[in-house]
């Protein structure tokens, strides 16, 4: 792997942006210059994305997002052609291809996000492009439309193991973004799905709650409290595992709701 020369750099993506109108040209020249930066000795660092995936090239972050930016401009003009791009790139199976996909179809998107969205978290395995595609590409729409976005969530929940975890993911995403301020009817739909959700799924839902207790640790623990006094099912696994994401003065609190419980 060479090093990152930014001039370089700079005109090989600019080779990549000549091919914006070709989808083979375009796909060959992207997995081109990632080709030249992965990891050929594939030893995972803080300044790589590499780590267990077999499909992970090890292209230094810098790369990725440097190509990644440079093409959210050209995909908000050209929509159309981004989409098509987009899904040559994530067709590859690289994980940099994909992000790189991820983003362009992030700025191509327009309204209804939710049919590609679930099509692409459903067809990878690898959990770093499943939370840059729920993190990115539903964020314009979750943050212009929230109830929009939840009534989505409300019916992945519905939709057995895959749906519920594909929709707990999402909520998660929405926790951590901060320009995203529908929380009290996150949390109201996050309250219906503690008792439904069993085995795996438990640890999306925990994710969840974490997030939240890192965005709002007040509105995150009460919503945990008032499982505890319900008697919800899972609530006291629940309010266990997510403790430590908390401030030590919620802490306090749930060991109380707990002890009560």
């Amino acid at each position: 792997m060479p090093a990152v020369d930014p001039t370089r750099l700079e005109r090989e993506i600019g080779e990549v942006l000549e091919a914006f109108a070709d989808v083979a040209a375009f796909r060959r020249a992207c997995l081109d210059l990632l080709g030249r930066y992965a990891d050929r000795a594939r030893r995972p660092g803080p300044a790589t994305a590499a780590d267990d995936s077999p499909a992970a090239l090890g292209v230094p972050r810098p790369v990725v997002r440097s190509l990644q930016r440079a093409l959210v401009g050209r995909a908000r003009q050209q929509p159309e052609v981004a989409r098509a791009l987009a899904e040559a790139l994530f067709q590859t199976g690289v994980r940099e291809a994909q992000l790189v996909a991820v983003s362009l179809l992030a700025a191509s998107l327009q309204a209804q996000p939710a049919p590609v969205v679930e099509a692409w978290a459903k067809a990878t395995s690898d959990p770093v492009v499943r939370q840059a595609l729920l993190d990115e590409a539903l964020a314009a729409w979750r943050r212009q439309a929230p109830e929009a976005f939840l009534c989505q969530a409300r019916l992945w929940l519905q939709q057995g193991r895959r749906g519920q975890t594909l929709a707990l993911e999402a909520l998660a995403a929405a926790a951590r973004d901060a320009n995203y301020h529908a929380l009290p009817s996150l949390l109201d739909l996050l309250e219906r799905a503690v008792e439904d959700v069993r085995g795996e799924r438990r640890r999306a839902l925990l994710t969840v709650v974490e997030a939240l207790a890192e965005r709002s640790p007040a509105e995150a623990a009460q919503f945990l409290l008032q499982g505890l006094a319900r008697g919800r099912a899972g609530a006291q696994w629940l309010a266990r595992h997510a403790m430590a994401a908390f401030p030590e003065v919620y802490r306090q609190r749930l060991r109380q709701g707990l002890s009560g419980s």
